[in-house]
């Protein structure tokens, strides 16, 4: 079916519109013909009467004009009688074969009339007349004789045309009574077709329209699983398609908001396992720092002791092989204490590592929620553009896009948080990652210098003599130790701060990942009154 509604329409219209103007025209022939018929049947018998009312008037002033032929005036009147009537009846019967010439039983009774006028009255009254002048007697004897045989001829030839005028008036009434006959049913069967086609372009919009209005009733209700089954090209069929690719695009975005929903709740509880392991690390590490941060105070005042021990060694230098050897045991346990500090750090560092590896497996998953949420908003886009599109149709899923696109919005802005944190939380521990390998850095000169007091103790044992001017070196070396330790303290202190710094951030993004649960499980609850198609 490749016509169109406004098509189908306009022809309904054009329909009823001509057959309003055939039934208008049909009426109008009708009264046309009748008026016509009643005119037909006036004009004859005006003109028969007129016919009868001459001849009888020829025949009285003849009488008169014999009863009285002495009378010249009455005479003379009755003569211009006589003159004016039978030239009005040939008149008449003239403009009867005129007018009616096309009438066939008409015309051969006007012939005889008009023959019987103009031959035999014509010399019965002009010998009348002119006997009536020379020998009124004789006139009244010819009037008398003749006059009965031509009235009676007259009479029959008046009665002939009288009675073909009432059969010619009879078949007008009856062709008056066909055409009408005619007409009605004309009429009645153009009324028939035009509702004949109305009732067809009715069903043509009705029909689909209910169709339609069925499908949307359910597509409104949350059920996408009915489609529009119209085999037509015209509007409705356009409609019929537009609103099956709007039902199957609305199909496919809420399946994917549903997986997504899933997807964004599996994830967002992984983020919500590491983060919370993430948790435990941190406070492993603020242990573990300030285990190092004791050691490290320790070891700072181990060193200020041997600084001060060093200052009396100079004053006291006979008493330095004595103490030479109980030093020496001390760097030793210093040596084992330094190693220990570095197999921590060390031990720090690669938890450090670990921690900063998490952090960017947090962030690949934020990414990766923030692009489902990017394509989430998308699709609620599309979604209202094509709710936007069926009009006060398509109302429900403008609703149902933008509560969609306001809760890719909140997903978005809680992944951008948790981005925020994880990118702070990155910065820390790589700030930590680098203080550890400071701190490293210093253990590992610690251990060094321990070495080279070993070394120098060593060398004390055997030349005591020689190690005063060393003493200096060695008391310095010892500040500088104490120095370091110092710094070690301090950065351990930071590294503390930044680990319950982590703790907390791990914290709030707990919080944050718990309002991800809240909106990943309200956005399942609001898509899953939605019916799919299985495919």
């Amino acid at each position: 079916m490749n016509t169109s509604i406004w098509k189908r329409l306009n022809t309904t219209l054009a329909t009823s519109i001509a057959a309003l103007i055939v039934a208008t025209v049909l009426a109008a022939w009708i009264v046309h013909e009748r008026s016509r018929s009643e005119h037909v049947s006036e004009r004859l018998k005006t003109e028969s009467f007129r016919i009868r009312y001459d001849a009888m008037v020829i025949s009285e002033s003849l009488s008169v004009m014999i009863l009285d032929p002495r009378n010249e005036k009455l005479v003379e009147i009755e003569r211009n009688h006589v003159k004016v009537s039978f030239e009005d009846l040939k008149d008449a019967v003239s403009d009867l074969q005129t007018e009616f010439a096309d009438e066939d039983k008409l015309r051969q009774p006007l012939k005889n009339l008009q023959e019987f006028f103009l031959v035999a009255p014509d010399l019965h009254i002009a010998k009348t007349l002119e006997l009536i002048g020379s020998d009124p007697l004789g006139a009244r004897d010819f009037f008398l004789k003749a006059h009965p045989s031509i009235a009676a001829n007259r009479d029959t030839l008046v009665h002939e045309l009288a009675k073909q005028v009432e059969e010619v008036n009879r078949d007008g009434s009856a062709r008056v009574r066909t055409i009408t006959i005619l007409c009605i049913v004309g009429m009645l069967l153009t009324a028939f077709i035009a509702l004949w086609v109305t009732r067809l372009g009715y069903s043509a919009v009705t029909i689909p329209l209910a169709q339609l209005v069925g499908v949307i009733e359910q597509m409104r209700n949350g059920d996408f699983t009915r489609r529009v089954d119209l085999k037509r090209k015209d509007e409705f069929g356009v409609i019929g398609d537009g609103l099956n690719r709007l039902a199957d695009e609305l199909s496919v975005l809420v399946g994917q908001v549903q997986r997504s929903g899933v997807q964004v709740n599996i994830t967002a509880t992984q983020i919500a396992a590491t983060s919370r392991e993430q948790q435990t690390t941190t406070t492993e590490i603020a242990a573990t720092t300030a285990e190092i941060g004791a050691t490290s105070k320790q070891i700072s005042a181990t060193s200020r002791e041997l600084d001060k021990t060093m200052n009396e060694v100079v004053d006291v230098a006979h008493d330095t092989a004595e103490l030479a050897g109980s030093g020496q045991s001390g760097i030793a346990r210093m040596e084992a204490t330094m190693r220990q500090i570095m197999d921590a750090s060390g031990t720090i560092t690669g938890k450090l590592s670990i921690l900063n590896e998490k952090t960017a497996n947090i962030n690949s998953v934020v990414t990766t929620i923030t692009k489902v949420a990017d394509q989430t908003n998308l699709l609620s886009l599309n979604a209202a553009i094509e709710a936007e599109k069926a009009g006060e149709y398509g109302l429900g899923f403008a609703v149902v896009a933008m509560e969609i696109r306001r809760l890719a919005d909140q997903t978005a802005v809680a992944t951008y948080d948790i981005e925020k944190m994880v990118k702070e939380m990155q910065s820390a521990v790589t700030a930590g990652v680098m203080g550890m390998d400071k701190f490293s850095e210093e253990v590992r000169r610690g251990v060094d210098e321990i070495r080279q007091v070993s070394k120098q103790l060593a060398q004390i044992i055997h030349q005591v003599q020689t190690l005063t001017p060393r003493f200096g070196t060695v008391s310095e070396g010892m500040h500088a130790q104490a120095t370091g330790a110092q710094q070690i303290s301090e950065t351990l202190a930071q590294l503390s701060e930044a680990a319950h710094q982590t703790a907390d951030s791990l914290r709030q993004s707990n919080i944050a990942i718990e309002q991800l649960n809240e909106a990943a499980r309200g956005l399942q609850t609001s898509v899953a009154r939605f019916k799919l198609e299985e495919k």
